[in-house]
């Protein structure tokens, strides 16, 4: 039962803080995905989870204009998608997120390595969708 609990907490502390991102309070989101995040901590099988929700932790930063911290936080996910053998949208997604981190801070090189390496994995994973669809 404290699972399902948690589960419900996370699920609520998540749609708070993609509230507070359409609304433009990414201090307050900022908080509320620690929340999460700690949440997820205490929970088993959640890597994917983490992972994208640190994507989108650093993509806040990015709003708060805190760059290093934006390029720290999505690079520790893409970690832990690379860890645990995950490709999909969310991989795809922190790559090119964190290319355009590190355009934000003037590196162009990483920026365009990484939006590559997402684009990369968009089409691997459009490929094996297509090769399903046609089997």
């Amino acid at each position: 039962k404290a699972i399902n609990d948690k589960s419900v907490a996370v699920e609520i502390y998540e749609n708070a803080a993609y509230a507070n991102w359409k609304n433009e309070k990414f201090s307050e989101g900022l908080d509320i995905v620690e929340k999460a995040l700690t949440l997820y901590k205490e929970m088993d099988n959640t890597e994917m989870k983490i992972a994208s929700l640190l994507t989108f932790k650093g993509k806040i930063y990015g709003k708060l204009k805190e760059w290093a911290k934006e390029v720290e936080v999505i690079s520790s996910a893409i970690e832990i998608f690379q860890e645990n053998n995950i490709e999909n949208d969310d991989t795809a997604h922190a790559f090119i997120n964190l290319g355009i981190a590190y355009g934000n801070i003037g590196k162009l090189k990483e920026n365009l390595e990484f939006a590559k390496k997402g684009a990369k994995i968009y089409e691997k994973i459009k490929e094996n969708n297509f090769d399903m669809a046609n089997a």
